[in-house]
């Protein structure tokens, strides 16, 4: 998400979940959400049965099954007899159908996930995204993700890990755009 500070009003937008780039001029301030749809969609089918968009920037390649392998992921509405080593959960939007980005993350760091969104220099922002570890947290053989959020390689949040059983997080911080800068990845 990203949230433009303002006095007493403050406006939600998602960095992470888009399927096309806002215009090249400075953004609308009083949008509702700077990037088009702001989610990966809802659908009927467990897993979304295409490729995704082509602006999620990954190295990890799509899986088509509801059980990604190591180093995959998918878009899934649902993790619900998946995988034994998951809990069962689905999208934490209100939709029941809404599609979710599920990781199956490997040992060693990873940029999972990129985006470029134009933005105004000057502007603060709150960019954030919501993740949550699928372990069972009686599982000790899994290690807990450490997770990250860079914009433009820059760290703007702790490094932390993500304990099992610790439920939906958001994991964000307050980003101004510095002059002369005019999009953001």
């Amino acid at each position: 998400m990203i949230q433009k500070r303002y006095p007493l009003v403050s406006i939600w937008v998602l960095l992470l979940f888009s399927t096309t780039l806002v215009s090249a001029n400075c953004p609308n301030p009083n949008a509702a959400n700077l990037i088009y749809k702001g989610d990966f969609g809802a659908g009927p089918d467990q897993v979304f049965p295409e490729l995704p968009f082509p602006q999620i920037q990954t190295p990890l390649l799509y899986s088509f099954t509801s059980n990604p392998s190591t180093a995959k992921y998918n878009l899934t509405n649902s993790t619900v007899g998946t995988n034994p080593n998951w809990i069962e959960i689905g999208d934490a939007s209100a939709n029941p159908t809404g599609y979710m980005m599920l990781v199956n993350g490997f040992i060693g760091p990873i940029s999972t996930l990129s985006y470029e969104l134009d933005v105004c220099a000057g502007e603060t922002y709150f960019i954030s995204m919501d993740v949550i570890n699928m372990v069972i947290p009686t599982l000790s053989n899994f290690a807990d993700p450490i997770l990250e959020l860079r914009v433009n390689g820059v760290t703007i949040t702790a490094t932390q890990p993500l304990i099992k059983g610790s439920g939906w997080q958001t994991l964000g911080a307050d980003y101004t755009v510095p002059n002369g800068t005019s999009s953001i990845s």
